[in-house]
């Protein structure tokens, strides 16, 4: 009876193995295969890199696409996931990103390349702009640099800046918490001058609303 027993045992032992086995292996393919997909964040959807080398293209939506939070949370780094949550936002209020030619310098650039902080950068390259109401303009400004005083450097990130266009009156801006903020142009320059959040970016544009709005 007992050596039966044993038997029973030993055969239910063997299958758990088999199937932890299986499972494993499983699981391991499973990973094998998403590693070899490549994400496509105008579909959102995953294509092999076999399909991207030969140049297949999965439909585009026929216009900017809100993301869910789980895509930008699988798909994107901690430092641009914050910025597809704030691209997500303008996308959702119907506020289109200003068409730009990367290889064409604009007044904005013009603008930024004279503050005085950015003297202290490397490199200052506006990724995004909107124009929020007329003459009022949000941007993010990826930066770099090797070096900035009291040890810190190297290091690079997107920061946030807003353009107030034809005022001379940079006293009221000055209250915003950790802001540069200067007179260019016949503009103001409101640039803060560390790495964009979400939550920043929205404090931020509610502070200069509520400067323009007092003023």
């Amino acid at each position: 009876m007992m050596i039966v027993l044993l038997c029973i045992l030993a055969c239910i032992f063997i299958i758990g193995i088999v199937f932890i086995s299986k499972t494993e292996n499983n699981t391991a393919q499973e990973e094998r295969l998403n590693d070899e997909l490549l994400y496509d964040p105008l579909t959102g959807k995953k294509i092999t890199l076999e399909e991207a080398e030969q140049g297949i293209v999965v439909e585009n939506p026929p216009g900017p696409r809100i993301k869910p939070d789980r895509e930008i949370e699988e798909n994107y780094s901690d430092e641009q996931k914050e910025i597809e949550y704030i691209l997500r936002d303008f996308i959702a209020s119907g506020i289109d990103e200003i068409d730009r030619d990367s290889d064409e310098e604009t007044v904005f650039d013009r603008i930024l390349a004279q503050a005085e902080y950015a003297r202290e950068l490397d490199t200052k390259v506006i990724h995004y702009l909107w124009e929020f109401t007329p003459g009022l303009f949000f941007g993010l400004v990826y930066v770099s640099y090797a070096y900035l005083g009291k040890g810190q450097g190297p290091f690079h990130e997107y920061q946030t800046f807003a353009i107030i266009d034809d005022r001379s009156d940079v006293s009221a801006f000055a209250a915003i918490q950790d802001a540069k903020v200067e007179l260019i142009d016949h503009a103001v320059l409101v640039w803060l001058p560390k790495r964009t959040s979400h939550a920043g970016f929205k404090d931020f544009v509610e502070d200069v609303n509520n400067v323009l709005g007092e003023s």
